[in-house]
């Protein structure tokens, strides 16, 4: 290996072209997601955080979608004023007729996807793509930390935030904020005291799945 090259920590190659002041122009840390390039991999880490995140503030008044990003939403309100078209059943504002089309089919109830293995049916084409994966065992969304696979764009946010520390759910209560919403869910029953999983051989109630299925495997199986 030449002295003008080194063995990334990713596995690969960059090629080390430095600056006169020290630093490089090497981009070697590509986001699999939007395509972007970073120098370092904190900043590759930083951008997952921020710029592909299920946490979207910014919502428009016209049809309630959200957005990550300011400017992405001010886009977006172009569409309602180049070419507004609303739904008939729920009022809700869409882009284009091709959009309103897809979106009646909730509606109506119109399945034109079908899965070829299990004859399951879909009402958009999005969620037929990420059906199929469970037949195929496909998983496009790779974590660029650990590696982990994943068939679901949520799935694969939602174990991002392990590595970006990133927790978007608090408890009103005591303020303890979570990673997941379903660990928020849990931690707010040790304050209402709520016991959705009931045993129905004694009675007893618990506050946990977990703990529900091990009572019914060693106690009241």
């Amino acid at each position: 290996m030449s002295n003008n090259e080194n063995q990334s920590d990713t596995g690969y190659k960059s090629r080390n072209t430095s600056r006169p002041d020290g630093r490089t122009n090497e981009k070697p840390y590509e986001c699999h997601v939007c395509g972007n390039r970073f120098c370092q991999k904190w900043t590759l880490r930083r951008h997952m955080g921020k710029a592909h995140t299920d946490d979207k503030p910014f919502k428009c008044d016209e049809c309630g979608q959200q957005f990550i990003h300011s400017f992405i939403l001010k886009n977006h309100k172009k569409t309602h004023i180049l070419s507004p078209v609303k739904c008939d059943v729920c009022n809700k504002m869409f882009s284009s007729s091709q959009a309103l089309d897809a979106h009646f089919r909730i509606h109506t109830g119109d399945e034109p996807y079908t899965c070829a293995e299990c004859g399951k049916g879909f009402n958009d084409c999005s969620s037929y793509n990420r059906h199929t994966r469970t037949h195929t065992g496909e998983k496009p969304y790779i974590c660029h930390v650990c590696g982990k696979g994943f068939s679901d764009n949520s799935h694969f946010h939602r174990h991002m935030r392990i590595h970006t520390g990133e927790k978007h759910y608090k408890c009103d209560v005591c303020g303890k904020e979570f990673g997941r919403n379903s660990s928020c869910l849990r931690h707010m029953r040790t304050h209402t005291g709520d016991e959705p999983y009931k045993c129905d051989i004694c009675g007893k109630g618990f506050s946990d799945k977990s703990n529900f299925h091990k009572h019914r495997s060693h106690v009241c199986n």
